[in-house]
């Protein structure tokens, strides 16, 4: 639990750091920051997510992931056929 005491050295420190005529303004950037924060992440998810959604993206998200991979790894096209054809005939 933070007590007086902590908030009294936090505030000293801030004085020394910014000065006393910055501190206001300093906590009125950051409480518009924290509200510009919390209104995207409202924005973007609203007060109810939809599910249905949530797991379209998740899914495109995964796609795209397992693509990236395939390029990076050198496989080619993700065709499971292909995929196990190239193995017999390494065998």
């Amino acid at each position: 639990m933070i007590g007086p005491l902590e908030i009294v050295i936090v505030v000293v420190v801030l004085a020394l750091i910014f000065g006393y005529r910055r501190i206001p303004a300093a906590g009125r950037w950051a409480g518009t920051n924290l509200r510009e924060l919390k209104d995207s992440v409202k924005g973007t998810f609203g007060d109810k997510a939809d599910p249905k959604e949530l797991a379209r993206s998740a899914g495109k998200g995964v796609r795209e992931a397992r693509e990236l991979r395939d390029e990076l790894t050198g496989k080619g096209g993700g065709d499971e056929s292909t995929d196990s054809t190239s193995r017999t005939e390494s065998r």
